[in-house]
């Protein structure tokens, strides 16, 4: 039987921490780009000032469609024709299955847009298969909500 002397233990390999921690500072730099990527598809824009749900403002949403004061309509950041957003928000209901009734779509039209550009855009989403979708608002600040019950 052979028994260890008292002065020799067992060696515990030591850790290299070096790779975690460069796995850690990557997911960081992707979490950074990623969430200001977000912040592109919004628009510095005049929204209707509506009280609207708080949620939404924690809910990232899938597809943004803004639509200017003009009508010209924007979307990941580039201006594109009404068409060119249809044939988008189509390739999104593909990316779905076909499951169209599964879009999560946010339209951001400024407060000014003729109301019958946003008529057309809900005719042809409608179309599709897109019965839900939001309208992006603003809170309305103290004392703007004047007149309304």
């Amino acid at each position: 039987m052979k028994f260890r002397s008292e002065g020799v233990r067992a060696r515990v390999p030591a850790m290299d921490f070096t790779s975690m921690v460069d796995m850690v500072f990557l997911l960081i730099i992707f979490f950074l780009a990623t969430s200001s990527l977000a912040e592109l598809n919004r628009q510095q824009m005049n929204l209707p000032q509506e009280r609207g749900e708080s949620r939404a403002e924690l809910v990232k949403p899938g597809f943004v469609v803004n639509v200017m004061g003009d009508g010209r309509m924007i979307t990941n950041g580039r201006e594109v024709s009404l068409s060119e957003v249809l044939v988008q928000i189509d390739g999104e209901i593909a990316k779905l299955g076909g499951q169209a009734a599964s879009l999560d779509l946010l339209v951001r039209a400024e407060r000014n847009t003729p109301l019958h550009v946003v008529n057309v855009l809900a005719e042809e989403l409608s179309s599709r298969g897109v019965r839900a979708w939001k309208l992006g608002t603003e809170i309305p600040r103290a004392g703007s909500m004047r007149g309304r019950g």
